[in-house]
């Protein structure tokens, strides 16, 4: 995180050893070290002891950093101000998740609802459609006509189709959110839970298209 310009590149270093510690430790004072081996272990390792030194006393002369009685180098009240702002300002951006568990709630009520669509009103249907056909004298033609009107209910049914999840899909999602809505999709729409999720859907859509297309005989 950039909150200076024109530093060198080991002053940067350090300084970037600093904010880290200070994001991680989520103080709301400046924090530092009194010795440099915490540099090193943070990041700094390429450098020399006596450069790290070196570099934390030209830090203080640049008034970046100020050396406390302990021995300690921390931030200087105004760029700490200007670190917290800035930590602050990403925080409220990268906070944004789409996932919580009210969204998780919506989607799993939303999908409940398509399920039941899928599964009673295509499902069933296609399956009475099929039946009713194989007593005609062309079987053939009324399953095609059928699967055409079920077809054309199925992509009428659409509105039932989890509205969240399309909305995510349009969405900028930043890469956890993107993981969640992928391990969504598997959960809800995989073959393998779809089969789970949708089993009177799928046997009777298909037992209808079967017999549309000539695989099933009369």
């Amino acid at each position: 995180m950039t909150i200076i310009e024109g530093l060198t590149q080991i002053e940067q270093d350090i300084l970037d050893v600093i904010i880290k510690w200070q994001k991680a430790n989520n103080h709301r004072v400046p924090v530092g070290f009194s010795h440099v081996l915490p540099y090193n272990e943070l990041g700094t390792s390429r450098y020399s002891e006596e450069d790290i030194k070196r570099t934390l006393e030209k830090l203080v002369q640049k008034k970046i950093l100020i050396k406390k009685e302990d021995g300690a180098y921390i931030l200087t009240e105004e760029v700490f101000n200007a670190l917290m702002k800035k930590m602050n300002g990403h925080k409220h951006n990268t906070d944004k998740r789409f996932f919580d568990e009210n969204v998780l709630v919506e989607i799993e009520k939303e999908f409940s609802k398509w399920k039941e669509f899928l599964n009673i009103t295509i499902g069933l249907f296609s399956f009475n459609l099929a039946i009713s056909c194989l007593g005609t004298k062309n079987p053939e033609l009324w399953a095609f006509i059928s699967f055409i009107f079920v077809g054309i209910l199925l992509g009428y049914g659409n509105k039932y189709f989890p509205q969240k999840i399309k909305e995510l899909r349009k969405a900028e999602l930043d890469k956890i959110d993107k993981l969640t809505l992928k391990g969504l999709e598997v959960e809800y729409f995989g073959l393998k839970n779809f089969w789970k999720h949708c089993p009177l859907y799928l046997l009777g859509f298909l037992f209808l298209a079967l017999l549309a297309f000539g695989v099933i005989k009369s």
